[in-house]
């Protein structure tokens, strides 16, 4: 969800009623929200202007008083792709081209975060090397000799939002090594300060280090990746509160803060 002076928007997934080839399909679902009558203010059709499917995450930001949302697709289009608009109409773009079939469940990438530098729209994500899949299905990714990733920004500048600027930046690779990266956290200090986070395992899945690294506004690493043993993420997002990162886990029944301090 986000929030501009009356106007709410929730930006999430749906699934459909029953088509007529006899399939609920999946898609995102977008409702724009005058809060000052709580009146619904966008299409809620059968395909509405920013229609994505299937739609595997989504997040929303406000640039000014323009919604921004950002979605995993894997069909139409296959791709994480950022609409930019007013609810009754959008400009499309993809971040990051994700290869396969249209359709194909398995994609090789995921999200974790979507934030704003005053020049560029920020996707933190973890991918496969595609160049090893021969075919992506629903339930596979053929010829990947291990579903190792690597730690990747992807960026969209807002002066020329189009497909064909976005670039990515891998900020750590882990294809090929003895660890395996999870899904990136991205939180934002200022307009030209963010913190992506990921947490290490081995092989085996046994947690490792917590790694983060401080970004510019246009993506580029402030400094080494730093190291946090005994750090662990969870699903809850880091908050940055009086200059600290802060998080919490909830495992077996006891919560646990955890703090990184700022410079």
């Amino acid at each position: 969800m986000a929030e501009h002076d009356n106007t709410l928007i929730f930006h999430t997934a749906r699934k459909r009623y029953t088509t007529s080839d006899g399939l609920n399909h999946q898609s995102q679902l977008t409702i724009q929200v005058n809060t000052s009558t709580m009146t619904v203010t966008n299409d809620l059709g059968q395909f509405q202007k920013n229609h994505v499917s299937h739609s595997f995450d989504q997040y929303v930001q406000f640039d000014g008083s323009t919604p921004v949302l950002v979605d995993h697709g894997d069909a139409y289009p296959r791709s994480v792709v950022i609409h930019r608009g007013n609810g009754s109409n959008y400009t499309e773009a993809d971040v990051f081209n994700i290869p396969g079939r249209v359709g194909a469940n398995m994609t090789g990438v995921s999200l974790g975060g979507f934030e704003m530098s005053n020049d560029y729209y920020m996707v933190a994500m973890n991918s496969i090397d595609h160049t090893y899949v021969t075919d992506y299905t629903s339930y596979e990714m053929v010829g990947l000799p291990r579903d190792q990733r690597d730690i990747i920004l992807s960026l969209m500048p807002k002066s020329n939002f189009n497909s064909t600027a976005a670039k990515q930046i891998t900020l750590s690779k882990y294809v090929g090594s003895d660890h395996i990266a999870s899904i990136p956290k991205l939180i934002k200090r200022s307009d030209n300060s963010m913190i992506v986070l990921w947490q290490e395992f081995d092989m085996n899945n046994h947690l490792q280090d917590v790694k983060y690294v401080e970004i510019d506004g246009q993506g580029n690493p402030l400094g080494e990746i730093q190291s946090l043993p005994h750090y662990v993420l969870s699903e809850t997002d880091p908050i940055v509160v009086d200059n600290r990162i802060i998080w919490y886990t909830n495992v077996d029944g006891k919560r646990t803060f955890y703090t990184i301090p700022l410079h």
